[in-house]
């Protein structure tokens, strides 16, 4: 569900509605007018029907235990951590883009 917070801008001119919520609903949102723009994350094509403008580009880094048999060899390839069990944002955040198995 959606939280929603109200500011009102300085000078009193204008009421700003600032929604928070996962990226896939905020880009349904836009589409049916409830929203006129969107901050998403994004790992892919932008949605279709939505223009979009990369504003910033931030690498996705794992974070392992010391111990972990991948910890210490630099860059890890996504392929190796397929069967790593996983804490990660939830689904529809932007880094999740397809499917998840098992």
């Amino acid at each position: 569900m959606a939280n929603n917070y109200w500011l009102r801008v300085i000078g009193g001119r204008r009421d700003i509605t600032l929604t928070e919520d996962n990226s896939d609903r905020l880009i349904g949102l836009l589409r049916n007018g409830q929203l006129d723009l969107a901050l998403i994350g994004s790992a892919g094509k932008a949605a279709s029907g939505v223009d979009a403008v990369v504003i910033t580009d931030e690498e996705l880094v794992a974070a392992l235990d010391s111990g972990h048999p991948l910890a210490g060899s630099g860059a890890i390839t996504v392929g190796a951590l397929r069967d790593v069990p996983l804490v990660s944002l939830p689904r529809g955040t932007g880094t999740l883009v397809g499917p998840r198995s098992g």
